[in-house]
C-alpha cells in the first residue's frame, strides 16, 4: 500500500468513527430528553425526544438517524418502566426519522446555499416532518388498542400533543442550528 492509499483508508475510517460517535451522542441525548425532560400526563408523559430525533435526521441526512430514534427512545421506555411499549417505540421512532432523513439526504445532494451550507429547515423538511403525526398517532393507537382496548381512544390526545409539540420544537431547534451555524462546526 502506498502512503496515499493508507491515508485514504484512514480518512474513510476516521469519518466512520466520527459518524458513529455523533450518532451515539445523539442517541444518548434522545434518551436523556425522553427520559429526564418529560411532562407527566394522565395517560403517560410528553417529552422532547422526538424533536431531537427529527433534528438529527435533518442535520445529518444519515440513515443512522433511524437507529438514534429507535434505540434512544426504546431505552427510555425500558428505563421508565414502559416495557410493553418498547418494541413498538423502536419501530415508530425509526419511522418518524425516515422521511426527514430521506429528504435531508435528497436536499443535500440537490443544492447548497451560496456559502456552501445546507439549510436544515426547508419547507420540504417541515412537510416531511408532519408525517410523524400520523405515524405516532396510528402506531401508538394500535399498540394501546392491542394492550388495553378503549384506552387507545383516551390516549390519542396526549399522543397528538406529543407529535405536534415535537414538530414545533424541532422547527425552533433547526432554526437555532441554522442561525448559530452549529451544523458547520459539527461536520
Amino acid at each position: 500500500m502506498t502512503k496515499r492509499t493508507t491515508a485514504s483508508a484512514v480518512s474513510r475510517g476516521g469519518n466512520n468513527v466520527l459518524r458513529l460517535t455523533t450518532a451515539a451522542v445523539a442517541t444518548a441525548l434522545v434518551f436523556l430528553f425522553t427520559f429526564l425532560i418529560r411532562v407527566p400526563t394522565a395517560l403517560g408523559y410528553v417529552h422532547l425526544g422526538d424533536a431531537l430525533v427529527l433534528l438529527y435526521a435533518a442535520v445529518s441526512g444519515d440513515p443512522l438517524a433511524l437507529l438514534v430514534g429507535a434505540i434512544g427512545e426504546g431505552l427510555a421506555d425500558v428505563a421508565g418502566g414502559y416495557f410493553q411499549y418498547a418494541p413498538a417505540t423502536v419501530l415508530i421512532k425509526a419511522l418518524i426519522a425516515l422521511p426527514v432523513f430521506w429528504n435531508a439526504r435528497k436536499e443535500r445532494a440537490e443544492s447548497r446555499d451560496v456559502d456552501g451550507r445546507h439549510r436544515i429547515l426547508t419547507a420540504r423538511t417541515f412537510l416531511w416532518s408532519l408525517v410523524s403525526i400520523p405515524v405516532t398517532l396510528g402506531g401508538y393507537f394500535l399498540v394501546d388498542y392491542l394492550l388495553s382496548g378503549a384506552y387507545a381512544f383516551a390516549a390519542l390526545w396526549s399522543n397528538g400533543v406529543q407529535a405536534v409539540g415535537s414538530i414545533l420544537v424541532f422547527a425552533v431547534l433547526a432554526l437555532a442550528f441554522e442561525k448559530s451555524r452549529l451544523e458547520q462546526r459539527l461536520r
